[in-house]
């Protein structure tokens, strides 16, 4: 909070958005521009966080055909796709599999 009362109230939304697992790059290039970071900065720190395994941020490695959806989303959490894939793919016997590899 001491951001805020330094920085402002843009500093929180900031904050905010980067706490979520999903988020719209048009968003959070809104919000860092009402913190004073340019787009290209914004993208190039995405870009970092991206290779050094913090976030995922396709738009600069997307290729024609991937989807518009994918070069605008920054997932903030990467295991939170683990934790979403888990939900489709299931094994039923799965736990008494882990159980005998635990052995």
């Amino acid at each position: 909070r001491r951001m805020a009362q330094e920085h402002g109230d843009q500093w929180v939304q900031l904050e905010e958005l980067c706490s979520q697992d999903v988020v719209a790059l048009a968003a959070l290039k809104e919000a860092a521009s009402k913190c004073g970071i340019a787009s290209e900065q914004l993208e190039s720190a995405l870009e970092f966080l991206h290779v050094s395994g913090s976030l995922l941020y396709y738009a600069a490695h997307s290729r024609v055909g991937d989807g518009e959806v994918l070069r605008e989303t920054v997932f903030t959490h990467p295991s939170w796709i683990v934790d979403a894939v888990k939900c489709f793919i299931h094994e039923p016997d799965a736990e008494e599999q882990n159980d005998l590899f635990r052995e």
